[in-house]
């Protein structure tokens, strides 16, 4: 699951999953707000499920009655699209781009749902980002932030780029059964020297 899947970082991340993931056996869905291309994907024998309301949310554009809103059409819908014994793989759940989508995974984790937070960037390092996400948790949802973005529960697991962010979860609650470091690939071009 991802915001977009416009051409980018996390696009190709999730281009690459897919090629490591594809066999016979196992089955993968895309679920993101907004896609350029979904007959690439479609061609891949990839189900793709576009649901707008997963798109990026803004804090000048929203009011408290779109948040409910938003919050029950992605409870709704997730609920139908995922299986409990599926697992929900999420790109920057945290971020804050979508705060309701954040809540809204985190509850479904609650109630047994397995889930992987892929954090390829944080809300805390983008003072407009998390004073969002802190005030929809916070104030709109009357939830504990820290509770939705690093629920300490067996079935959530977070998977980071770099040691450093893997040191950075772990003062938010995320023990050592629970993360995981999981670098970028780095694709290399037929017959050119690395060296």
């Amino acid at each position: 699951v991802h915001y977009h899947l416009n051409p980018g970082g996390v696009t190709r991340i999730i281009q690459s999953q897919i090629q490591s993931l594809k066999s016979d056996t196992t089955k993968i869905k895309i679920i993101c707000g907004f896609c350029p291309d979904p007959e690439q994907y479609r061609q891949a024998g990839i189900e793709l499920i576009i649901n707008n309301e997963l798109n990026y949310i803004y804090p000048e554009s929203i009011s408290a009655d779109k948040l409910s809103h938003i919050y029950k059409s992605l409870n709704d819908f997730f609920r139908k699209v995922i299986n409990k014994d599926e697992i929900i793989h999420f790109h920057n759940l945290n971020l804050a781009k979508n705060p309701v989508a954040t809540k809204v995974i985190s509850d479904m984790a609650s109630e047994g749902y397995f889930v992987v937070n892929h954090i390829h960037d944080f809300a805390e390092d983008r003072p407009q980002n998390w004073d969002f996400i802190k005030k929809v948790i916070e104030e709109h949802f009357k939830a504990n932030l820290r509770n939705i973005l690093y629920p300490d529960l067996s079935n959530y697991l977070v998977a980071v780029l770099n040691s450093f962010d893997l040191d950075r979860i772990k003062e938010n609650g995320i023990n050592e059964k629970r993360k995981f470091l999981l670098p970028n690939p780095i694709g290399f071009l037929p017959g050119k020297d690395i060296n």
